[in-house]
């Protein structure tokens, strides 16, 4: 089933059929109800004109989907939206150094902005769920983004599950922005958001924990690693000492 599902040509033909098979390729972000939307979508809603990302219409969805992340993400100690705008923040500058088109700039800022829309500790296929409601948000007539587009900000999105795995570049550069602060000055600060989030006592034991995800993380883009490498190091040094001088 999914090799069927990569060999999918994937452009507006696909999405103007008569059944849900034209649009099968967005199933695992989709429901029934709103894949039958995709194939009610106006065809003139296209992906390939980059003049598009560019303008106002752009502005005013990025401008939309703020407003939704604002008001519908959980407010957690670090998951909340100030991290979802930090990230989208991050993503921007890294696209900036990598000179992205202004389409892939959308998509990322998008996914930034709304890849922790559901965090429940503990649960599996957080992301899938995130990308699912955004997908059948961003397709809505309010939205009216292209469904190549849309499928592409949840195809984005589930690449941030931990650990790690992702497989386009735009994965990369959101998941290197997820974890930025790994190679900030904000790391303790951050990181001990995170300990109250998860109800785990400091001391020695949440440092060995910290200093070895530090140890075995890698950016996956050389823009990530020119930015937060040297400051990750720097961490990684303090985390030690501190372990260092913890008694329990």
């Amino acid at each position: 089933m999914e090799t069927t599902r990569k060999a999918e040509t994937r452009n507006e033909t696909n999405y103007h059929g008569t059944d849900l098979r034209d649009v099968a390729c967005f199933r695992d972000y989709a429901s029934d109800e709103t894949l039958r939307a995709m194939l009610r979508q106006p065809t003139y809603i296209r992906a390939d004109a980059e003049s598009r990302y560019e303008g106002n219409w752009a502005k005013q969805v990025i401008a939309k989907v703020t407003d939704y992340s604002r008001k519908h993400t959980q407010e957690l100690p670090y998951h909340n939206f100030n991290h979802e705008n930090d990230v989208a923040e991050v993503c921007d500058r890294i696209a900036e150094k990598l000179k992205l088109p202004a389409r892939e700039r959308f998509i990322l800022h998008a996914a930034g902005k709304t890849h922790d829309l559901i965090v429940i500790l503990g649960a599996k296929n957080n992301e899938v769920k995130t990308a699912r409601r955004v997908n059948d948000l961003l397709i809505t007539p309010e939205y009216n983004v292209a469904h190549t587009d849309a499928e592409e900000i949840g195809r984005t999105i589930v690449q941030t599950e931990v650990p790690q795995k992702p497989y386009t570049t735009l994965g990369e550069i959101l998941c290197d922005a997820d974890l930025a602060n790994f190679g900030r000055t904000d790391f303790f600060e951050k990181s001990d958001l995170v300990r109250q989030e998860l109800g785990i006592n400091s001391g020695k034991g949440w440092y060995a924990s910290c200093l070895n995800l530090l140890k075995n993380h890698k950016y996956h883009t050389q823009a990530a690693r020119d930015m937060f490498d040297e400051q990750k190091a720097r961490n990684i040094q303090k985390l030690e000492e501190m372990l260092g001088r913890a008694e329990c």
